[in-house]
């Protein structure tokens, strides 16, 4: 059973590719209110998102979206199970985040950029697709940081975004799709002087650009001894860029992208690494283990980037 999301307080855009309906909704599995969460989109008459049952989260996803099922017909659906022992912040607060105030709070705004080579190879050149599979990702990395708890007060904190604008393939300011590796610091930097990032917290680029070291995701971090003065809300180097391919060109899933972008957020706040902490978002490295942390900050990193 679903309903449709009116949490649009993160959908605020006036998207540069046209006027789009997307249709985002939320709920539960008939007969486990108490135990199941529904979350995702309608793309046509198809959903794709996430679906918790039963401490198994189930990720649902275009077909031809991986490179080895591309014959596969427009509609037909990908379903991967992780095993996943509770709920854990993330789920737990998408499940009751009407009791939160999310129109309030600190809101950080975005521009989302979708390179050509995420148009053509994740979404077939459906902008449509691509538009919704983006924000219901920014959607849930919202929903970990609106209930994380920042100043250890024991309340979220209740810090969100609002996607300002979205754009995507042709510009100057990332670099052509190249078959190769690339450096992941050398799109960011080209990336990072992106015109459209003047009137916004932060930009994020999505591509589908392989880069070297299998980086899935690089930003610049809001710390003391960054040179540049990156991060979120600063002047310049407000930026981070997150693949949707993993070195040898092999695709990342979802979850994992979700991961991603919830990790560079973090250094966008100022956090660190975490060492010998490997199951937080924080981690170095994925392992690819779904622990209850896997979708929250540790102390260490909440301190990193809370500030009076």
């Amino acid at each position: 059973m679903t309903r449709p999301d009116t949490s649009t307080e993160i959908y605020d855009a006036g998207i540069s590719t046209g006027r789009l309906v997307l249709k985002f909704v939320e709920g539960y599995v008939e007969d486990h209110l108490n135990s199941s969460f529904v979350d995702g989109f309608l793309d046509v008459d198809t959903f794709y998102g996430i679906v918790y049952l039963e401490n198994n989260l189930y990720h649902i996803e275009k077909m031809n979206k991986f490179p080895e099922l591309r014959k596969a017909k427009d509609g037909e659906s990908l379903i991967y199970k992780r095993k996943f022992v509770g709920l854990g912040s993330f789920y737990d607060f998408i499940r009751n985040k009407k009791k939160v105030l999310s129109n309030k709070g600190n809101i950080c705004t975005l521009h989302i950029f979708m390179d050509e080579s995420f148009t053509k190879k994740i979404c077939n050149s459906d902008i449509k697709y691509c538009v919704s599979l983006t924000v219901s990702s920014v959607k849930r990395v919202n929903s970990i940081f609106r209930s994380t708890d920042f100043n250890s007060d024991g309340y979220p904190d209740n810090i969100g975004f609002r996607i300002k604008r979205i754009s995507s393939n042709n510009t100057k300011n990332v670099p052509k799709y190249n078959d190769k590796m690339i450096n992941s610091k050398m799109y960011l930097e080209s990336f990072a002087l992106h015109p459209d990032l003047k009137d916004v917290c932060l930009g994020i680029a999505f591509t589908a650009q392989s880069f070297k070291n299998n980086v899935v995701g690089v930003s610049y971090a809001a710390l003391p001894y960054n040179f540049y003065g990156g991060g979120i809300c600063s002047r310049y180097y407000n930026a981070l860029v997150i693949s949707y391919f993993h070195g040898n060109r092999e695709i990342v899933r979802q979850d994992l992208n979700d991961i991603a972008l919830a990790h560079e957020l973090g250094h966008s706040f100022g956090s660190f690494h975490d060492i010998n902490q490997e199951y937080y978002l924080m981690s170095a490295k994925s392992t690819g283990v779904l622990k209850p942390t896997s979708f929250t900050f540790s102390k260490r990193s909440r301190d990193n980037m809370y500030s009076e």
